[in-house]
């Protein structure tokens, strides 16, 4: 499932294989991002114990909490404990001023459905989930942000729909892709090889690695990870970057610099933690 338009984290079976699949081919057929989740993307705590789980996000469209049981009590009761914990990452990030707590748009922004009770995914997809007032747009698009880590400066971000182009880029609400999501959040399946970032100038490159950064940072507590660049001054620059954007992420960690190597390649022969060379050297 490997797609720019779709992105899912959920492990394949017999009861989910069907409903993954068409919903695959429902994004890339109308060319709209769709995230399928087993829980919100942005924190490893927030894992749930239901294999039945299906959380479906794109723009427009509710956030559907799917399972493929029947729908019953306990996975009402699983639903209202994430949307209360999307409430709390809602509050980390500043969003709560923004759009409200859960009370104000549960109701009309989310939905509990069966995969036996959808008798045709694309009907679902098109109709049954599509959200046609234009006023909750942008406030999906910031709950979709949070469940996927894609976090957006709120200061810049408004709920209302910009009436004019120039506002429209200025508020824009950035989501990543599913290939982006894929390099975040996935093991890389690149051992020895070379995964290079193509973009323009200002596209977000650096930004994504900050992600990626930050996420094997924050789950591999004993590893060492080096960050190079070709000369000092852009080692210096990302290296009082790098605070920075983990304090917008709100990473409670602590940096420890000699765990981290922002430096140049070379260093000098004083100082192990000078340059990846020089540290590997040592090593």
């Amino acid at each position: 499932m490997n797609s720019n338009y779709f992105y899912t984290n959920i492990v394949l079976s017999s009861k989910n294989n069907v409903f993954l699949e068409e919903v695959q081919a429902i994004a890339e057929s109308i060319k709209q991002q769709v995230y399928v989740l087993s829980g919100p993307l942005i924190d490893g705590k927030y894992q749930y114990n239901d294999d039945s789980l299906m959380i479906v996000l794109s723009s427009k469209r509710k956030i559907a909490f799917v399972t493929t049981h029947k729908v019953d009590d306990d996975f009402k009761d699983l639903c209202e404990d994430i949307i209360e914990d999307i409430g709390s990452v809602s509050d980390k990030y500043g969003y709560k001023e923004k759009i409200g707590r859960p009370r104000k748009w549960k109701d009309r922004l989310t939905g509990i459905y069966s995969v036996k009770n959808i008798n045709d995914v694309k009907m679902w997809f098109c109709k049954d989930i599509a959200i046609n007032d234009a006023d909750n747009f942008r406030t999906l698009d910031l709950l979709v942000s949070l469940f996927i880590g894609s976090i957006n400066d709120v200061k810049n971000i408004t709920t209302d729909e910009p009436d004019n182009l120039l506002d429209k880029v200025k508020h824009k609400i950035q989501l990543f892709d599913g290939q982006q999501t894929r390099f975040i959040y996935e093991e890389l399946e690149a051992e020895g090889k070379i995964i290079t970032i193509q973009g323009l100038s200002g596209t977000g490159k650096t930004e994504l690695l900050m992600h990626k950064l930050k996420d094997l940072y924050v789950k591999n507590e004993n590893a060492i990870f080096g960050f190079t660049c070709f000369n000092k001054i852009l080692s210096r620059k990302l290296k009082e970057r790098i605070p920075e954007f983990f304090n917008f992420m709100k990473v409670e960690q602590q940096i420890d610099w000699n765990r981290l190597l922002c430096v140049s390649a070379w260093g000098n022969y004083g100082n192990e933690y000078s340059g990846i060379y020089r540290y590997i050297c040592n090593f």
